[in-house]
């Protein structure tokens, strides 16, 4: 504790105290929360810091919220979140989401619809390296380039809706098996939309 009031370093205290390694110091922290907390006060008074990371908040959904939805429970993905009931099957789709009937994506979650974008482009590379593999005639490549085609044009249904500034934020939005979109909006309005085999070929 004389070390660590002093100012020494996390390697010098483990060196002057005969240890192994640094994380060994942490089973001889005594000193208080006020005392850990005092070097970096003095640091930010003396103006010896950077600018501070400002905090990004985070907004719960209200209780009242997603009972309206009509979900009794869900989990998070990398493109929204998944209804399916664990309770009854493990997931069937091997976390395949995008080609999933049970996923809801939200527009206006930013990270989630940037995930979204970065798999269109990812998935347009497999593509392509998909049909050369078809051309060489590489076996198993035809399955490849159904599955690609099949995420792809899923995807770009997606990001049309959530580009589509007459969807308003918040609301929800699942793909059924035949690409048609279920668009729920925040005031539990339901919209479907028949989504036409050339307007598809249009959104790529």
């Amino acid at each position: 504790m004389l070390a660590q009031m002093g100012g020494l370093s996390s390697a010098e205290i483990a060196i002057f105290s005969g240890r192994k390694d640094v994380g060994q110091n942490r089973a001889y922290d005594h000193m208080s929360s006020e005392e850990i907390q005092a070097p970096v006060g003095r640091a930010i008074k003396e103006g010896l810091s950077g600018d501070l990371v400002p905090i990004t908040s985070r907004n719960l959904v209200a209780r009242s919220e997603f009972a309206a939805s009509g979900v009794a429970a869900a989990h998070t993905t990398e493109f929204g979140w998944c209804q399916h009931n664990f309770a009854s099957e493990p997931c069937q789709m091997y976390r395949d989401c995008i080609n999933c009937e049970e996923q809801v994506c939200i527009k206006g979650e930013a990270r989630k619809e940037a995930n979204l974008r970065s798999l269109k482009v990812e998935t347009e590379h497999l593509l392509s390296q998909a049909c050369q593999a078809l051309t060489n005639e590489e076996y198993g490549a035809d399955t490849w380039v159904v599955h690609q085609m099949k995420t792809l044009e899923r995807v770009n249904v997606l990001l049309s809706i959530l580009d589509d500034p007459s969807v308003s934020d918040g609301a929800r939005i699942r793909l059924n098996i035949e690409n048609a979109p279920l668009v729920t909006l925040a005031d539990s309005e339901t919209i479907t939309k028949a989504v036409t085999f050339e307007r598809r070929k249009r959104l790529k």
